[in-house]
């Protein structure tokens, strides 16, 4: 292979491993706030079972 052939190969492949960490990042962000959303879900859910039985 020449230069020329040996830069492209590094540049396409540099390209492929940036859109995976891009992607692998947005599906972390989503299952962490996944995450958030179920916790606050659940303490606002357990907060109205403490009032019912309050009640």
């Amino acid at each position: 292979m020449t230069h020329k052939e040996v830069i492209k190969v590094i540049g396409m492949a540099a390209t492929v491993v940036s859109m995976a960490a891009s992607l692998i990042s947005d599906w972390v962000d989503n299952q962490k706030m996944d995450a958030l959303v179920e916790e606050k879900v659940n303490e606002v859910i357990a907060k109205n079972n403490m009032k019912k039985e309050e009640l």
